[in-house]
């Protein structure tokens, strides 16, 4: 990875780098294939335990990797509904990116990255 600016951003929820097959398969054919374009990747996860290593060579092209966990095991947890334990700051952080992509107008905030 490097410290060149991004031309794209992927929100990727679950799946690339660290799943393989389906939509990570397909996001990798993406960015190996725009070459000319650098990209930055922000993947947001549920809990680390349900993710292993990285299971793809991450492109030349790819600036930086944002690795997320929804659901840890800390002292700043609140309790859903039903039952599962999120880490507040994490799932604060979710819900600040879903509402900019409802209503985004301009660039992705620095603070959500």
């Amino acid at each position: 990875m490097s410290n060149k600016n991004a031309d794209i951003l992927l929100l990727l929820e679950g799946t690339y780098p660290y799943i393989r097959g389906g939509v990570s398969s397909w996001v990798h054919q993406i960015i190996e294939g725009l070459p000319h374009y650098n990209f930055e990747l922000v993947f947001i996860g549920g809990a680390p335990e349900h993710y292993g290593e990285i299971q793809y060579t991450l492109p030349k092209n790819v600036t930086k990797l944002h690795v997320h966990y929804l659901v840890e095991n800390d002292t700043s947890e609140i309790k859903a509904k039903h039952g599962i334990k999120y880490k507040k700051e994490l799932f604060d952080f979710w819900q600040q990116l879903q509402n900019y992509f409802r209503d985004c107008n301009e660039p992705i905030p620095s603070e959500l990255l």
